[in-house]
């Protein structure tokens, strides 16, 4: 009887059992995913997650999303013009005087040590406007004869410069807003270019003030 060989066990070292786990069915056969691969699935999942905040559109949606802001900003545009055109200026804001319509806005402190009250002798530096024009009509800076020289509370001056001086202080400087009817109402001032009903502002710098 013919005797069939069994053949002997396949001797294995260690590095054959540290390798080829492929094999074991006890190990997932699950490739890593190649170089390329992984980039394009980050990719995916970054732009899915830009997609949810919207920071991702395609050209149509960026196109919409372009034109939604210009026409946000054109409006804001408009109503930032509207609100400037119906709020006065810091000047149409001033302080009142009770009893007069003149009110006055004080750009310069001064030294309460000399206030301007009746029968002051009163030295000042004046620049003169046209509400409507900003014209010029006065300044005592390009005058020749300089700083002016007026009695308060004489009566010699327009009802708003009277009463928007009373109080200054000694360096003070402060700007009058007079109405048309308490500065030089219908009649204007020709020689100075003042027409009727004009609104004017004078810029008032209170250089010295002496009792009377």
């Amino acid at each position: 009887e013919a005797h069939i060989a069994t053949p002997s066990p396949t001797k294995m070292d260690a590095l054959d059992l540290l390798s080829d786990d492929e094999d074991d069915p006890g190990v997932d056969n699950v490739a890593e995913p190649s170089e390329p691969d992984a980039k394009r699935q980050k990719a995916e999942l970054d732009f899915a997650a830009l997609k949810r905040i919207g920071y991702a559109a395609d050209d149509d949606e960026k196109e919409e999303r372009a034109a939604a802001v210009a026409s946000l900003q054109s409006s804001f545009s408009h109503l930032q013009d509207v609100a400037k055109a119906n709020v006065p200026s810091g000047s149409e804001l001033g302080l009142a005087i009770s009893g007069f319509d003149t009110t006055y806005v004080v750009l310069k402190e001064g030294d309460p040590v000399r206030i301007v009250s009746e029968g002051c002798k009163v030295i000042v530096h004046a620049i003169g406007v046209i509400k409507r024009s900003g014209k010029v009509f006065w300044s005592t800076k390009k005058d020749p004869r300089g700083p002016h020289l007026f009695l308060s509370g004489s009566g010699k001056k327009v009802v708003g410069w009277e009463q928007g001086c009373m109080g200054m202080r000694i360096g003070e400087t402060r700007r009058l807003i007079i109405p048309s009817h308490e500065g030089y109402g219908a009649s204007g001032l020709a020689e100075w270019g003042i027409v009727p009903h004009s609104d004017l502002e004078f810029t008032i710098e209170c250089l010295d003030i002496a009792s009377a």
